[in-house]
């Protein structure tokens, strides 16, 4: 038992050590916080009506979700270090081809920090990823998808990993996850589902 207990330990505190090593972004009470390794919080934004934020690769930038009065939402850009002045990326309503859209969700950046992908409610059963990036602020279409994760590392570094509904040659569909490019270019299927998906990222570190 002692050693069993042993085993157990030496495997454990590795694994609670890195879950607090990293800097990470929450939202409270429609405010974004940055959390310190060591657990200290800073605030970021105080309007009370922000969340979804996500940190960038670089650490020095966070962008989120900003709701407004009338249903509407914006994508904000805000530095780290810069209090509560963020700036506005993407702006609802969004036009899309001709189609106005007033939600706006799910930011995330990509690996080298100069593109934000974030999703809007383009279908009854799916989503779309849209793409802006930060120095030129032009939201343009990638694809249809319920979700998409970035590729951080490795040999994929940059592209997407999208959840598709596709048609089967049998009645209904399918949401199979899918190896995409930026531009929204299918490279291979990556899985059914989110577990197959964790073990891809864990394969590109």
């Amino acid at each position: 038992m002692r050693m069993r207990t042993g085993l157990f330990l030496i495997v454990l505190v590795p694994l609670l050590a890195s879950a607090y090593d990293a800097k990470r972004v929450v939202a409270d009470t429609g405010d974004v916080f940055v959390v310190e390794p060591n657990g200290t919080r800073v605030r970021v934004t105080s309007s009370g009506v922000d969340s979804e934020p996500s940190l960038s690769f670089d650490e020095k930038s966070i962008v989120f979700v900003r709701k407004l009065d009338g249903g509407n939402s914006q994508i904000c850009i805000a530095n780290v270090k810069a209090g509560n002045q963020a700036r506005v990326l993407v702006r609802s309503p969004l036009d899309v081809s001709g189609r106005q859209f007033n939600e706006l969700f799910s930011p995330k950046f990509s690996p080298d920090d100069a593109m934000v992908y974030f999703l809007i409610p383009f279908a009854a059963t799916t989503q779309a990823i849209m793409k802006v990036a930060i120095a030129n602020p032009t939201p343009q279409f990638v694809a249809a998808a319920t979700s998409f994760w970035v590729v951080p590392h490795g040999r994929y570094r940059g592209d997407l990993v999208a959840q598709i509904r596709k048609a089967k040659l049998a009645p209904g569909y399918y949401y199979w996850y899918w190896l995409i490019t930026p531009e929204g270019k299918e490279i291979d299927v990556v899985g059914e589902d989110e577990g197959d998906v964790g073990l891809f990222l864990e394969q590109q570190e």
